[in-house]
């Protein structure tokens, strides 16, 4: 997969607003801290980031905020799909787009 920097700050506002709503308060901060990008940065930061993370959160938390980062496909495209499948009946037809 290609890194994204639209993606990457798309995922680091997700997890901010998962461990604002745990009162992460050193994982917010780290982020906070955290502006560059690029794609070594990102890694090396996602790993800090969980470092940070186990210092302060439960397991079961982690997976919280981990799992509520999750990108949703939007639905309207779907809903397109869908009527086009049940017109056609053709799945690669629906793959394609």
């Amino acid at each position: 997969m290609e890194f994204s920097i639209e993606l990457e700050k798309y995922w680091r506002h997700k997890i901010s607003k998962a461990l604002k709503e745990l009162r992460a308060e050193k994982s917010l901060d780290y982020i906070h801290k955290h502006n560059d990008y690029s794609k070594q940065t990102a890694i090396d930061f996602t790993m800090k980031l969980f470092d940070v993370m186990r210092e302060e959160l439960s397991e079961e938390k982690i997976i919280h905020a981990v799992t509520a980062c999750g990108c949703e496909y939007p639905k309207q495209d779907l809903e397109a799909i869908r009527l086009d499948y049940l017109k056609h009946q053709d799945l690669e037809r629906v793959h394609a787009k």
